[in-house]
């Protein structure tokens, strides 16, 4: 017999998450890098979103001060999370 799984999100393509579905441990890990790395403790998560890869990639749009980013973090099948990439974007994107 064979049973299929429904899923809603889309392997390889992004889908919009609510904050509060962020596992408390990626957004520290989010936190920490923004004041640690970026030097910015004043900073608002505008979305999130997610991507079924071999893992998850959660793209963290922020803003702070004037400026845009884009962070984005990996958490791995074993569930281990890193920062992958950081990305300030320009006013004409």
């Amino acid at each position: 017999m064979l049973f299929l799984l429904y899923s809603t999100q889309m392997v390889g393509g992004f889908t919009e998450r609510s904050l509060d579905s962020i596992d408390p441990k990626i957004m520290s890990l989010v936190s920490d890098y923004m004041l640690n790395t970026i030097k910015q403790n004043d900073f608002k998560i505008t979305s999130v979103q997610s991507q079924v890869v071999a893992g998850i990639n959660f793209k963290f749009a922020v803003e702070f001060g004037e400026k845009h980013a884009i962070l984005v973090v990996f958490r791995s099948l074993s569930q281990q999370i890193e920062v992958s990439s950081y990305t300030e974007l320009n006013d004409e994107m």
